[in-house]
C-alpha cells in the first residue's frame, strides 16, 4: 500500500484509493512503458492515450485535492507575491537547464559521444509529425506535465522526505524525473538526460521553497512543454 505523503491527518478513503491507482497507473504507463504516445499516431489509439493520460490527471487531482485546493487559495490570496515567485522560478529553471546542458555537452565531448541524440527527443520529434496537434498539445503540453508534477514533486518529495532530508528528496526526485526520459540504460542516454534531471531538481527546489505549492512548478512545467511543442507543430 502506498503511504500518503504531505497529508493533513488521515487522508479520505477515496483519496487514498485514487493515490494508489495514480501511482500504479503511472508506473505501468511510464516506467514499464506499456503505452507509448509515439507509437499511437491516430484513430482509436489516440483516443486511448487521451483517456489514459486524462485518467492519470484525474486520479492525481482526487488523491491530492486538499493540497491542491490549499495551494490555489494561497496563490489567489497573494497574487502579487505569486507572480514574483513565478518569475524567479522560471529564471531558476532556465538557469538549471542551461547548466545541465553545458555539463552534458562537456561529458559528451570528453567521452567521444558528441552528436549522439537523446532518443526521447527523437521520439517527440516524430510524434509532432505523426500525431494530430489536437491530441499532442493537450497531452504533451498540459496533461503530461501536470501528471509529472503530481508524481515527482507532490508525491515523491513527500514520500522520500519522510525518511531523508528535504534536499535529498528534491535531488532524488529530480534524478528520477531525468531518468524517466531515458529510453535505455546506456552512457549516451545517461549523459543526455542530465539537463532534464537538473530541470527536475529546479522544479523540486521551487516546490519546496514556495511552501510545497505545486502551482508554481506546474505552471512553469506546462509553459516549458507548450513552447517546446508549439514551435515544431506551428
Amino acid at each position: 500500500m502506498v503511504a500518503p505523503p504531505d497529508s493533513d491527518g488521515a487522508r479520505s478513503r477515496a483519496a487514498h484509493i485514487a493515490l494508489v491507482l495514480f501511482v500504479g497507473l503511472y508506473i505501468v504507463v511510464f516506467l514499464l512503458k506499456l503505452l507509448s504516445l509515439a507509437e499511437i499516431p491516430s484513430g482509436d489509439s489516440a483516443l486511448v492515450n487521451v483517456a489514459v493520460y486524462g485518467t492519470l490527471l484525474l486520479l492525481g487531482a482526487v488523491a491530492f485535492h486538499r493540497e491542491l485546493a490549499r495551494a490555489i487559495r494561497r496563490v489567489v490570496a497573494r497574487r502579487g507575491r505569486a507572480a514574483l515567485i513565478l518569475i524567479a522560478g522560471l529564471i531558476g529553471v532556465i538557469a538549471a537547464t542551461m547548466l545541465g546542458g553545458w555539463l552534458a555537452a562537456v561529458l559528451l565531448e570528453a567521452t567521444g559521444l558528441w552528436g549522439t541524440p537523446l532518443q526521447n527527443d527523437l521520439i517527440i520529434g516524430r510524434a509532432t509529425k505523426a500525431i494530430s496537434p489536437f491530441v499532442l498539445i493537450p497531452i504533451g503540453g498540459v496533461i503530461g506535465p501536470l501528471a509529472e508534477e503530481l508524481m515527482f514533486r507532490q508525491f515523491l518529495i513527500g514520500l522520500i522526505g519522510r525518511r531523508a532530508p528535504t534536499w535529498a528528496a528534491v535531488v532524488v526526485s529530480g534524478i528520477l524525473f531525468g531518468m524517466l526520459h531515458m529510453s535505455a540504460l546506456t552512457l549516451p542516454e545517461a549523459i543526455n538526460v542530465i539537463p532534464h534531471a537538473c530541470t527536475g531538481i529546479a522544479f523540486g527546489a521551487l516546490y519546496v521553497a514556495s511552501g510545497r505549492n505545486l502551482c508554481y512548478s506546474s505552471t512553469i512545467h506546462v509553459f516549458n512543454n507548450l513552447t517546446g511543442l508549439l514551435a515544431p507543430v506551428l
